[in-house]
């Protein structure tokens, strides 16, 4: 990543920075150096008075908004994957050009008080419906409870345990009753005022108002009920006319990325410094690009581009740049979060983890051939997705681990009487490809523990093998770094520990007790643990004393190097991290073993004697059950290998905090430009 200084006549600013976003190749520094500051003096950035772009853009984000609500929704993929609308840049202008984005965004505008309008008016008419639905049996019209000159009258309600309400000397009636309230009609002289209104209260009287009705409760409520249709006509009406207007959404969309990129114009502007005459741009751009910039900028008579030193402070920008069959990976970084500037791109690295892992996770090849033809297909809809292809590529590994480990729909190609697939060519060649089978509890002939532990034992050599994968990764890279006693101390004396240790555990019983080798005795002579424990001692002493080397104090500097040994990413930590790695064999027996169950149950039913049923069954529970199990299995896979490379590599090497490179360019929010 290089940092470049572009100078040029103000003349020209417009058009050289509308070329350079449709070539997407800086991103434009905030800050101007200090040092042009200096320079040029107290010149103020230049704002800009383009606020009807952001007006615009604000009422067209709006409009989409809204029409969002009422267009057909996204599918799962899309959901998943995104997608945006290709188009050449003479297509995006002819559509900006005949498009009438403000008829659109005022029609939706309308639409959108007609809706909140309806919305109101509807609760309050529910509100009053509520009210007058307990004074149906009232027979008299509400606005003749009132006061007259020698009494007062009132109606309300009382809670219903007060069956025989008494405000003697007043009288009171009870005029509808349910079973929390009554709804009752007070009267009384007004000399009796007092004593009656102590009574009410008493009864927690609460007053009803008719908020201006007028007429018998039953009519209104007549009245309030056509109302209610009328608003749902209304409501029908305007869903009729949102939904029209829904066709016009993808245009906005178009639009709202236009004004959207003339938006970035307008803050890369104010990004430049401006003096009275010229402009100053300042940036990151790939070094591969550079020469490209430089042509680009030859177009300009005034402009001129040169690279320039960032200042120590500054962290340039990554941006990662991988091959095209590696690429789709890129994800799983920027997922996690992006490298710094000085540590390594790990894509690569991880590419062919991330994929036999997740095909570990499934061992069904049917399941792979699946998701690589769904993820083939999808690809022809929502193209250059990066998690298509990853899962593309793990499908198409899935199906050779699917394979060696017997799996295909579960058990489904099982050999023998108990076969589900009477066509014994067909089971027994590809009984003759099966390596081992997992889920069979009998071993291979000349071993005498269970299939299953083949797996656990893969899945630990990798996880052994990954870490000390990503430990040398963290070596190479502090080494390069000029890092040399860091390299040597934090990577060099674990790699020797860790191997010594293990030499020790394969030179000893232990390795066959604990089921971690096939055989008798162990392979390697009994003789070398001796030695091994040896230099792994002389290296537990290096970390002792200089695992927390930047503590000055020597007290606490053996105490923080005896908590590196054995606790901080210390000998417990790497075990941990080892056996984390056996979730690759949990996965990948629990997807074949509900594929078993489904097989199990679904040709029990189909053995039933019902005619056709017992099929159209069996083809309910088969299709359904492997497409659940597909489902949860390959989200289990992904989600897990995504942990192991997150967790236990990633830890081993990686240097976050990088922020991601991201050029001033055309692509928005909908749409890419591709000219």
């Amino acid at each position: 990543m290089a940092k470049i200084r572009a100078v040029g006549s103000s003349s020209e600013e417009d058009v050289f920075l509308k070329r350079i976003q449709s070539l997407g190749l800086i991103q434009i520094e905030e800050e101007i150096s200090r040092a042009v500051k200096e320079d040029l003096g107290d010149y103020k950035i230049d704002g800009g008075n383009e606020k009807d772009i952001e007006h615009t853009l604000n009422e067209i984000r709006h409009a989409e908004n809204f029409l969002e609500k009422y267009s057909v929704p996204k599918s799962f993929l899309e959901s998943v994957v995104g997608g945006k609308l290709v188009l050449k840049t003479r297509e995006l202008l002819e559509i900006v050009g005949d498009f009438d984005y403000k008829t659109v965004v005022e029609r939706a505008k309308s639409l959108e008080e007609a809706a909140s309008d309806l919305k109101e008016r509807e609760e309050k008419t529910k509100e009053n419906l509520a009210l007058f639905e307990t004074w149906t049996q009232l027979d008299k019209p509400v606005e003749e409870i009132r006061d007259g000159t020698s009494c007062e009258i009132t109606a309300g309600w009382i809670p219903a345990k007060f069956e025989n309400p008494d405000i003697s000397p007043g009288v009171c009636q009870i005029i509808q009753k349910n079973a929390k309230s009554c709804s009752i009609v007070a009267l009384w002289l007004r000399e009796d005022r007092e004593q009656a209104s102590k009574k009410m209260k008493e009864m927690e009287f609460e007053k009803t108002d008719f908020g201006g009705f007028r007429g018998k409760p039953a009519f209104i409520v007549k009245g309030l009920e056509d109302n209610l249709a009328q608003i749902e006509k209304e409501k029908t009406g305007f869903f009729d006319e949102s939904k029209k207007l829904v066709t016009q959404i993808e245009s906005l969309r178009i639009v709202h990325d236009y004004y959207q990129n003339l938006e970035n114009l307008k803050k890369a502007k104010q990004s430049l410094f401006h003096t009275r005459h010229a402009f100053v741009l300042e940036g990151w751009i790939k070094r591969s690009d550079m020469q490209t910039l430089v042509s680009a900028s030859s177009e300009f008579s005034s402009v001129t581009v040169e690279e320039i030193d960032p200042q120590d402070s500054e962290n340039p920008p990554v941006a990662l740049k991988n091959r095209k069959l590696f690429k789709p990976f890129e994800l799983v970084i920027q997922l996690y979060g992006m490298p710094s500037s000085k540590s390594v791109d790990p894509t690569v690295l991880l590419s062919p983890w991330f994929v036999l892992f997740f095909a570990l996770c499934l061992t069904d090849a049917a399941y792979g051939l699946i998701i690589s033809a769904f993820s083939l297909v999808a690809m022809t809809k929502l193209k250059n997705s990066k998690l298509l292809w990853m899962l593309f590529w793990g499908g198409l590994v899935t199906v050779a681990a699917g394979i060696l480990t017997g799996g295909v729909f579960g058990d489904l190609l099982r050999e023998g009487d108990q076969a589900y697939v009477k066509i014994p060519a067909l089971t027994g060649f590809f009984g003759k490809l099966v390596w081992f089978n997992p889920m069979d509890p009998n071993p291979l002939p000349g071993s005498s523990s269970p299939q299953a532990m083949i797996f656990f034992r893969i899945a630990l050599l990798l996880g052994i093998v990954q870490i000390y994968f990503g430990m040398m990764i963290g070596f190479v890279s502090l080494w390069k770094d000029k890092k040399k006693i860091s390299a040597l101390l934090d990577y060099g004396v674990w790699l020797v520990l860790l191997s010594s240790l293990i030499t020790a555990l394969f030179s000893s019983q232990m390795c066959i007790d604990l089921n971690l080798f096939e055989g008798k005795s162990s392979p390697l002579p009994a003789g070398t643990a001796l030695p091994a424990l040896s230099v792994a001692g002389v290296m537990a002493l290096l970390v002792l004393f200089f695992g927390a080397r930047d503590e000055k104090n020597w007290g606490f500097r053996i105490f923080f190097g005896f908590l590196k040994l054995i606790v901080l990413s210390g000998i417990f930590s790497y075990m941990g991290d080892v056996m984390s790695y056996v979730r690759l064999m949990a996965l990948g027996m629990v997807s074949a073993g509900i594929g078993i169950a489904v097989n199990t149950v679904a040709f029990m039913i189909a053995g039933l004697k019902i005619p056709v049923l017992n099929w159209v069954l069996f083809a309910v529970i088969f299709l359904g059950g492997h497409i659940f199990n597909l489902a949860i299995s390959a989200l289990g896979a992904f989600v897990h290998t995504l942990r192991l490379q997150y967790v236990e590599f990633f830890s081993k090497f990686f240097e976050g905090g990088g922020k991601e490179f991201k050029p001033f360019s055309t692509s928005g929010k909908f749409i890419v430009l591709r000219d």
